[in-house]
């Protein structure tokens, strides 16, 4: 089964605000990375990843002539990742905001 995930990892540096909202996190989507065929999941599923060993048994970087996996420094930032479980139909994810909560976590909306 092929996995089809086309927003599937956000970059948040966090304690970092912009937009309109006071609590706007600012962030960088990852580009260029594959679920890998290791990772199963059966729902959506929503990871915080802080080190590059976690990243690396989750995603693949897929470099193309033109283009390659955004670069991530694991020391000033996480990765925020939304994975749909694996599917014949095109999945697509929209991330609509990162908000940090009254608790201090980090809220994704997003949608599927």
């Amino acid at each position: 089964m092929k996995r089809l995930i086309l927003s599937m990892a956000v970059i948040a540096t966090f304690l970092t605000s912009c937009g309109n909202s006071k609590n706007a996190v600012s962030y960088t989507p990852a580009e260029n990375y594959f679920v890998n065929n290791t990772f199963q999941n059966t729902k959506v599923e929503t990871l915080k990843i802080d080190s590059q060993a976690d990243f690396d048994r989750i995603f693949g970087g897929a470099t193309t002539i033109t283009a390659r996996p955004t670069a991530i420094d694991f020391s000033k930032q996480s990765v925020l990742a939304i994975v749909a479980p694996a599917s014949n139909k095109e999945v697509k994810i929209v991330v609509k905001a990162l908000e940090t909560t009254l608790t201090g976590g980090i809220l994704v909306k997003y949608t599927i």
